[in-house]
């Protein structure tokens, strides 16, 4: 019951943040389709294009990043399959090394043991995580398209919903 009624909590708590969030762009965005307006653009147009502009500068914005990451993410690659490739030599000469140091090699195939089990542990970790990071990042995507949607509708009637928000704030 007590675990049914945080989880309860968490999404009110969370229906509260998008919807504090997507007011806040409706409230943010409101100026610049009044100023179309203004200029005798009809409202309906006014937000349209807003958002158009608005949507085409945070995908410019995300392009940058995510091609950035891509490139991050291929020189890693890059230096991963280098140091794979180069590992097994490696390992046999530090194996000789350390033979003709006097450690002997019962010794170290359990220093090799261990280690294997520790990278096959930290790769089991990284393949059960992908499923975590995938379906956050469907999440923030379901959210961004939310505020999106309800910030648009705010902005449709956005004087009436301003008005009755400061009317509820002066009657406290």
């Amino acid at each position: 019951r007590l675990c049914g009624g945080w989880a309860s909590g968490a999404q009110v708590g969370r229906a509260v943040g998008l919807r504090v969030v997507e007011t806040g762009v409706a409230v943010l965005l409101a100026p610049q389709v009044n100023l179309l307006e203004g200029w005798k653009v009809a409202r309906s147009l006014a937000r349209i294009l807003v958002y158009i502009i608005v949507i085409v500068t945070l995908v410019s914005i995300g392009y940058a990043l995510v091609f950035t990451l891509i490139k991050q993410v291929q020189a890693f690659s890059d230096t991963i399959v280098t140091y794979a490739n180069a590992l097994p030599d490696l390992s046999a000469k530090t194996q000789n090394f350390l033979v003709q140091q006097g450690i002997p090699q019962d010794t170290i195939n359990k220093a090799l043991g261990q280690i294997e089990g520790q990278a096959t542990g930290f790769a089991q970790a990284m393949v059960s995580n992908v499923l975590t990071i995938i379906m956050t990042l469907t999440d923030a995507l379901l959210n961004i398209l939310l505020i999106t949607v309800l910030s648009f509708y705010v902005t449709l009637d956005g004087t009436h919903h301003r008005d009755s928000l400061l009317s509820i704030d002066t009657k406290v």
